[in-house]
């Protein structure tokens, strides 16, 4: 016997059309970056037409920032499991440090830089690190209120990590992982024993 395939609602299939796309735009964006990545490239990269793109993301700023709001959340997540278990040890650090990804952070570098000159884009990009940077300093705060301490250490740890993408881009040097993991743990412990 053989099962009948379940036909996707349009809403469901919207979603996967939507998702195709952002699978297509991590890989482009990570190939050419930013600034060369084409939006044509994106949608065939997928196998839809740019129309796709288009009824889906208004801009190709637009489609970066989703790109990197679904990384966000994806980090976030792992940070919420893990962080008040095993923030303590220097290897968590190195982990993150390894599984996060370059293509993003420097995905992220690049719309910093455009949105140097675009107020919107910039406005946009600060609301959502300002969000990410509430929530992680709610996790270390296992949800009481955070403290200032708090958020100078998703401020610190956020500033030296987009200096290890920038520098591990340049130069994939594993010691700079290395320096990296000892500095938030050490952070780290800091801020938990307040």
């Amino acid at each position: 016997m053989s099962e009948k395939r379940k036909r996707l609602s349009r809403k469901e299939s919207q979603e996967q059309t939507r998702q195709r796309l952002l699978e297509a735009a991590v890989t482009v964006f990570a190939k050419k970056g930013f600034s060369r990545a084409r939006l044509d490239e994106v949608a065939e990269h997928a196998g839809y037409s740019k129309g796709a793109v288009y009824s889906n993301f208004k801009s190709k700023e637009d489609l970066a920032l989703a790109v990197l709001d679904q990384h966000r959340e994806q980090q976030l997540k792992a940070i919420a499991n893990q962080v008040l278990t095993h923030g303590n040890n220097k290897q968590f650090w190195i982990e993150r440090a390894q599984t996060g990804s370059q293509s993003s952070d420097l995905l992220s570098i690049e719309l910093w830089v455009q949105a140097q000159h675009n107020e919107a884009l910039r406005e946009r990009m600060v609301e959502r690190n300002r969000q990410a940077n509430n929530t992680i300093a709610k996790i270390l705060s296992a949800e009481d209120e955070p403290s200032a301490k708090h958020y100078d250490f998703v401020n610190l740890i956020g500033a030296l990590s987009t200096g290890l993408a920038i520098r591990y881009a340049l130069d994939p040097d594993p010691n700079l992982i290395e320096l990296w993991s000892t500095i938030a743990t050490k952070l780290y412990r800091e801020v938990q024993d307040e």
